[in-house]
């Protein structure tokens, strides 16, 4: 029964997940008619979120502290995470904020297709070769929105 409730909460939180982060365009978009620069947009966002976090940190009575270990992790993790929002917020100055989410939310999907496709036929093919048609056919869903 506790498993079934934990996946409940978890359907629940990768919904709410989805739905907050696809809602990004909506705030970005009108800064972006104001003349602020998406560097501008993403760090007053995420001092937001440091600040929402670190009340939660409080209330919940959670340390601060981290090791060196969980340093290099969070600091790799947040490199990256700060690199995808950025390009994701670059991509609603070149092309349509709906395509540029669409390909954001499909983009997994077609991974999954593409290993679930290929691991299970040719599994003597690299993982590289198999994913190497994915950048396509993202452009591929880009450019035909465009026509």
């Amino acid at each position: 029964m506790k498993s079934y409730i934990m996946r409940y909460k978890g359907v629940i939180c990768g919904i709410l997940a989805a739905v907050c982060y696809g809602t990004n365009p909506f705030g970005a978009l009108p800064l972006y008619e104001e003349g602020v620069n998406t560097s501008s947009v993403l760090f007053y966002r995420f001092a937001m979120a440091v600040v929402v976090l670190g009340v939660m940190l409080v209330v919940e009575r959670k340390a601060f502290r981290i090791n060196r270990q969980e340093l290099k992790v969070l600091g790799s993790l947040g490199v990256l995470f700060a690199a995808s929002c950025i390009t994701y917020y670059e991509s609603f100055l070149l092309m349509d904020a709906g395509i540029a989410s669409t390909i954001l939310f499909v983009y997994p999907v077609m991974v999954w297709r593409a290993l679930w496709r290929y691991s299970s036929k040719n599994a003597s093919r690299s993982l590289p070769s198999q994913l190497s048609f994915l950048p396509w056919a993202a452009s591929a869903c880009y450019t035909k929105a465009m026509e």
